[in-house]
C-alpha cells in the first residue's frame, strides 16, 4: 500500500529529525532459525532491538568488569587477608601463577607484612618478607595466604 503524501511528509520530519541519532544493525539469521527467534520475541513482548540491548547487557553482567578493576579486586583481597593478621602488605612483584576469573585477575604476589601502622620504609626487612599465595577454597572463594620461604 503506497503511503500518502502526509505519511510521507512525516516520515522526511521524523528522518530529519533523528538523523545521525541511530545506525543500522542488520544481522542474517538461518531461514530455520528465523521462525522461532521472531516467536520467541514476540511471545516476550521484546522487538529485535529490545532484545540486542537485553542480551548485551547480560554479557556484560558476565564478562564487563575491566582488567584494571579484576585487579582492584585481587588487591583488596589481598589487603583484607593482611588486615585479619593486624598486618599491612607491601607488595614487591608478582610471582606468577596467573588466574583470570570474571571478577578477579590472581596472582602470587611477594611483599613485606608487618603490623599495622608500620611504615613502608620500615616494613621492608628480610623477616618480613612474604608471599601472598591465593587459593580457590572449597566453596569456590579464593583465599590469600601468607607464606614465608626462609
Amino acid at each position: 500500500m503506497a503511503r500518502s503524501a502526509a505519511q510521507r511528509a512525516a516520515d522526511k520530519r521524523y528522518a530529519e529529525k533523528t538523523k545521525g541519532q541511530t545506525r543500522h544493525f542488520a544481522v542474517n539469521v538461518k531461514m530455520e532459525e528465523y521462525d522461532r527467534l521472531v516467536a520467541t520475541l514476540e511471545a516476550a513482548g521484546m522487538s529485535k532491538a529490545a532484545f540486542l540491548r537485553w542480551a548485551v547487557e547480560q554479557l556484560q553482567k558476565k564478562t564487563g568488569i575491566p582488567f584494571s578493576q579484576k585487579e582492584e579486586n585481587y588487591t583488596a583481597l589481598i589487603k583484607a587477608a593482611a588486615e585479619k593478621q593486624g598486618c599491612v602488605f607491601f607488595e614487591d612483584s608478582g610471582e606468577g601463577r596467573d588466574l583470570e576469573t570474571d571478577t578477579l585477575y590472581l596472582e602470587d604476589v611477594s611483599g613485606w607484612l608487618a603490623p599495622i601502622g608500620t611504615p613502608e620504609k620500615d616494613a621492608k626487612k628480610d623477616e618480613n618478607y612474604r608471599f601472598a599465595e591465593w587459593k580457590k577454597c572449597e566453596n569456590g572463594e579464593f583465599v590469600v595466604e601468607f607464606k614465608r620461604y626462609a
